[in-house]
C-alpha cells in the first residue's frame, strides 16, 4: 500500500468518506473524549480556546440554546396564527380563503429561497445580528398583516414575512452544530423540532380564542407583543456562536494514512498493532495563540470577527449543493413532513367549521392541543431513542459512525403517517367522532416531530463543515414543495373528493417515506462519490476563513 501523510483523522481529506467518523474509541487511541463517557470521541474536535462555543460552560450553552429555541417558537407562533381562523379572517378582510392560502404559500416559498441571502449574511456578519434583524422584521410585518383588505397587499406582506422568517428554517440547526458535538445532537435537534412545530401549533390554538374574544386583527397583535418581549431577551442574552476553529492554536493528530483503516477500528486491534497506532498518533501544536475571555459587552457585539469579502463565495457554495444526492434526499424527506402537515392544516378549519362538527374559531384552534400531545410525546421519546439506537449501531460497527445509522427511526414514520392521513381524510368524509380526527392529528404530529431531526441531522452529519450551505438547499426544496401543495390541495380535494384524495395521499406517503431504505443501503457509496468535491470545497472554505 502506498504511504501518504494526512492531517487529523477527524478532519479528513479526499481519501475519507464525508460523514464517516470515529465516534467510539474504547482503547483511547484518540485524544479528545466526552467527559460523561470516556469512550465517545468529541466530533468536531474542540480548540483550546475557552471562547470556542464547544468549550463553553453548560449554563452558557443552555442560555444560548434557550435564546435560539425562544426565537424559533416565537416566529412559529407569529407566522402560524392564520390556519385556525381562515373563515372569520376571510370575512373580516374580504380576502377569499383560496387567496389567503395562496398568500401563505408565497410566505413559505420565500422562507426557503430567502436563505440564499440570510445564510451567507449570518456566516459573514454573525448569527446574533441575523437573529435580531430578522426577528424584528417578522414582528413588524405581522402588524401589517392585520390591515390587509385585498389580495395584492396580502401577497406582498406574505412575501416579506417569508423573507424575514427564512432564518428559522436553517440557522438554528447551525447554532446547534456550533455548540454541541455529534453524539449530543439527536436530542437537541428534537428540541428544535419541538420549538418549530410547537410554535406553529400554539399559534393556531391561541388564534381561535383571540379571534372570538377580541376580533381577527388582534390575532396578529397579541403574538407581536410576545415576540417583542422575546426580542428584548435575546438582545441582552444571545451570544454570537460563529467561530473559526481552524484558525486557532489547536492540537491536531498527525496520522500515517497506511494506518487509517486500523485507527478507524482501533477498538479491535491486537496490542502490538495498537502500540503501532499510538506511536503514529502524536500531538502537534499548530500556532501559538493567547486566549482572552470576552467581556459582557464584547459578548453582546452585533458584529462577528469573521473574515469579510466572502458573502458571494458563501452564497455560491449553497448553489453548488443543489445537485448532491444526500442533500436532495434530505430536502425531499423534510418537504414531505411539511406537505402532510399542510394537507391537515389547511383543511382543518373548513372540515371542523362545517357539519357535523360545527366548531367555532376558538374550538378549531383548540384542536391543535391534540397535535401538541403528539409533539411532546415524540420529543420525550424520539430524541433519546435516536441517540441510543445510533450508539448501539456504532458499537456494532467497531466504533465507526455512519450518518445512515440515524435513518432507521424513519420506520416509525412509515407506519404512522399513512395511518394518520387515512384516519383524518376518510374519517372526515364519513363524519366520524371528532376524537378520531384528533387522534389522527396527534399521530401525524408525533411522526413529523420524529422525522424533522432525522432529515436535518443526515445532511449535517454527512457534510458537517459545510452544513450551512447544504441546509439552504434542503429548506428551499422543503418550502417549494409546501408552495406547490398549498396551491394544489384545494382543487385536488374538490376534484377527487375527500376520501379518494386522502387515500391517494396515504399511499404516496407510504412509498415516499419508505425511500429512506435506499439511503440506508447505498448512502455511504453515494457520499463516497462526493468525497473529492467535498474535501476540495472544504479546503477552499478554510483558506477563506468561512468554516467554523
Amino acid at each position: 500500500m502506498a504511504r501518504r501523510n494526512r492531517n487529523n483523522i477527524l478532519a479528513g481529506d479526499e481519501v475519507l468518506v464525508p460523514g464517516t467518523i470515529v465516534l467510539l474509541d474504547p482503547r483511547h487511541v484518540l485524544s479528545r473524549h466526552a467527559k460523561n463517557n470516556s469512550d465517545i470521541v468529541l466530533v468536531p474536535t474542540p480548540s483550546d480556546d475557552p471562547e470556542d462555543p464547544l468549550n463553553w460552560a453548560p449554563l452558557r450553552k443552555t442560555l444560548a440554546l434557550s435564546c435560539m429555541l425562544l426565537y424559533v417558537f416565537a416566529v412559529g407562533v407569529e407566522t402560524a396564527v392564520l390556519t385556525s381562523i381562515l373563515v372569520p379572517f376571510s370575512i373580516f378582510s374580504t380576502i377569499s380563503i383560496p387567496d389567503l392560502i395562496n398568500g401563505n404559500g408565497y410566505s413559505y416559498l420565500l422562507a426557503g429561497w430567502g436563505l440564499l441571502f440570510w445564510q451567507p449574511f449570518a456566516l459573514q456578519y454573525g448569527k446574533r445580528l441575523t437573529y435580531l434583524a430578522t426577528f424584528a422584521g417578522v414582528t413588524a410585518i405581522n402588524i401589517w398583516m392585520a390591515y390587509c383588505r385585498s389580495n395584492t397587499p396580502w401577497i406582498i406582506v406574505n412575501v416579506l414575512s417569508g423573507f424575514f422568517a427564512a432564518t428559522v428554517e436553517a440557522l438554528p440547526e447551525n447554532t446547534i452544530v456550533d455548540l454541541y458535538f455529534t453524539h449530543e445532537r439527536g436530542s437537541l435537534l428534537a428540541l428544535y423540532a419541538l420549538a418549530l412545530i410547537g410554535g406553529s401549533t400554539v399559534g393556531g390554538v391561541i388564534a381561535g380564542f383571540i379571534c372570538d374574544a377580541l376580533g381577527p386583527e388582534w390575532v396578529f397583535f397579541i403574538p407581536t407583543i410576545f415576540g417583542g418581549g422575546v426580542w428584548i431577551f435575546m438582545l441582552f442574552f444571545m451570544e454570537e456562536t460563529n467561530y473559526n476553529r481552524e484558525a486557532t492554536g489547536m492540537v491536531q493528530n498527525v496520522v500515517d494514512s497506511e494506518l487509517v483503516q486500523d485507527t478507524l477500528v482501533a477498538s479491535t486491534l491486537p496490542t502490538s498493532k495498537k502500540e503501532h497506532v499510538e506511536q503514529a498518533v502524536t500531538p502537534t501544536v499548530v500556532g501559538s495563540v493567547e486566549y482572552k475571555p470576552k467581556t459582557f459587552f464584547q459578548k453582546l457585539s452585533l458584529v462577528s470577527n469573521q473574515k469579510r469579502g466572502n458573502f458571494w463565495f458563501i452564497a455560491w457554495n449553497q448553489v453548488r449543493f443543489a445537485t448532491w444526492p444526500v442533500v436532495l434526499f434530505s430536502g425531499f424527506m423534510y418537504g414531505l413532513n411539511l406537505v402532510w402537515t399542510v394537507v391537515f392544516g389547511f383543511t382543518s378549519s373548513t372540515i371542523l367549521s362545517a357539519p357535523p362538527y360545527n366548531f367555532s374559531a376558538s374550538m378549531v384552534g383548540l384542536t391543535g392541543l391534540a397535535a401538541l400531545v403528539g409533539i411532546f410525546a415524540s420529543v420525550l421519546t424520539s430524541g433519546k431513542l435516536n441517540d441510543i439506537i445510533m450508539l448501539r449501531l456504532v458499537k456494532r460497527n467497531d466504533g465507526v459512525y455512519e450518518p445512515e445509522m440515524r435513518l432507521w427511526l424513519f420506520s416509525i414514520a412509515v407506519l404512522l403517517i399513512p395511518a394518520s392521513i387515512i384516519l383524518w381524510g376518510v374519517g372526515a368524509a364519513h363524519g366520524i367522532p371528532w376524537m378520531g380526527l384528533m387522534t389522527a392529528s396527534a399521530l401525524l404530529a408525533f411522526a413529523n416531530t420524529l422525522s424533522v431531526p432525522l432529515s436535518v441531522n443526515y445532511v449535517i452529519d454527512s457534510y458537517r463543515d459545510m452544513a450551512g450551505a447544504a441546509l439552504t438547499v434542503v429548506i428551499i426544496i422543503r418550502n417549494t414543495m409546501y408552495f406547490a401543495i398549498s396551491y394544489g390541495i384545494s382543487p385536488w380535494i374538490e376534484g377527487m373528493g375527500m376520501q379518494n384524495a386522502y387515500i391517494l395521499c396515504a399511499f404516496i406517503a407510504l412509498i415516499t417515506t419508505a425511500s429512506f431504505l435506499i439511503m440506508v443501503k447505498w448512502g455511504k457509496e453515494i457520499r463516497q462519490k462526493s468525497a473529492v468535491k467535498y474535501w476540495a470545497l472544504r479546503k477552499e472554505s478554510i483558506d477563506r476563513g468561512v468554516v467554523h
